[in-house]
């Protein structure tokens, strides 16, 4: 059985690497991005199984993002990450998309997400 691959989208390096090596010590391919823009651009390249985003970066955002990926690719799940989590960020995320809110913590394995049903999730770090 193959292992999900995860793109992993934050604009703060220490994040991401923090992310990509946590991943890949459960053997998961992992793929990173700093901000959505360059996330959409590997998307059109590459087939993923989930994205794990921060939702505050440059240029484009995770609600950004994530209403890009619910337009383009709905195959995708979306886990969104957030230290500075609002009733606000959360509605317009769970608006993105079918609603499955990850209560924190989270299981966010991709197999747990799709035995959820979860296909937008926003978790306060």
């Amino acid at each position: 059985m193959s292992k999900e691959t995860i793109l992993v989208v934050d604009d703060e390096p220490i994040v991401r690497e923090f992310c990509i090596r946590l991943l890949r010590m459960k053997e998961y391919k992992v793929s990173a991005a700093e901000n959505g823009r360059v996330a959409l651009s590997m998307l059109e390249k590459q087939q993923y199984d989930l994205v794990l985003t921060d939702l505050q970066m440059p240029e484009m955002g995770g609600l950004d993002l994530l209403r890009e990926i619910r337009a383009h690719y709905t195959d995708i799940d979306v886990v969104i990450f957030t230290a500075s989590a609002t009733v606000e960020t959360a509605r317009a995320a769970l608006t993105s998309g079918p609603p499955s809110p990850a209560p924190r913590p989270a299981d966010t394995t991709p197999r747990r997400m799709r035995a959820t049903g979860a296909r937008a999730a926003t978790v306060s770090c």
